[in-house]
């Protein structure tokens, strides 16, 4: 299958496709849900997901958030509580988990 030229913007950490395969087949999340797994030539950071603050006269105040992920370099970062990094996907090539292949 060809490389995507598609970005994709995930908190899924990298895994190798012999542990791929292992969590696709003991994690609940993954078998009621299913994925979708991508070889990707690399997976640079790009940010965060988490919590928005902001500091007012009664002190340190919870904002909502929208869900978006905060790019490094934003000027909101310092107020913001991070619970999950992001990474950039830009040339992957979407695999079959039960493909025989060896691992890359």
């Amino acid at each position: 299958m060809p490389t995507s030229s598609i970005t994709v913007r995930t908190a899924q950490p990298p895994i190798c496709r012999r542990h791929a395969r292992i969590a696709s087949k003991k994690c609940d999340h993954l078998a009621k849900h299913g994925s979708v797994t991508l070889l990707a030539q690399s997976a640079p950071l790009y940010g965060v997901l988490g919590t928005p603050h902001t500091y007012s006269d009664n002190g340190v105040k919870v904002l909502v958030g929208n869900d978006a992920p905060v790019p490094y370099g934003d000027p909101a970062l310092p107020w913001f509580l991070a619970s999950q990094l992001v990474r950039t996907v830009r040339a992957f090539t979407v695999v079959d988990l039960n493909d025989p292949a060896p691992a890359p």
